[in-house]
C-alpha cells in the first residue's frame, strides 16, 4: 500500500510540525497519478526495518529540529 502526500502532511500536522500554506493545482494530462516504490533490495542490504509513517516522521523531527 503506498502514502499519499496527504497522509504525510496530515501526519506531520498531527504532530505538531508547522506546514506552510498549501496549494493545490489542476492536474495536467501529463502528471502521474498514482507510483508505489518497492525498497524490498535497499532493506536487505542494509539490514534495514520497516518503521511507520508517523514513528519515521517523528524520528526524522526529532533530528532536524
Amino acid at each position: 500500500k503506498g502514502i499519499t502526500i496527504n497522509e504525510v502532511l496530515e501526519t506531520f500536522s498531527k504532530n505538531n510540525i508547522k506546514l506552510p500554506e498549501i496549494e493545490y493545482i489542476d492536474q495536467k494530462k501529463s502528471d502521474v497519478t498514482r507510483m508505489i516504490l518497492d525498497c524490498t533490495k535497499i532493506q536487505e542490504m542494509f539490514n534495514h526495518k520497516n518503521v511507520s509513517l508517523e514513528d519515521g516522521i517523528k524520528k526524522f523531527w526529532e533530528k532536524v529540529k
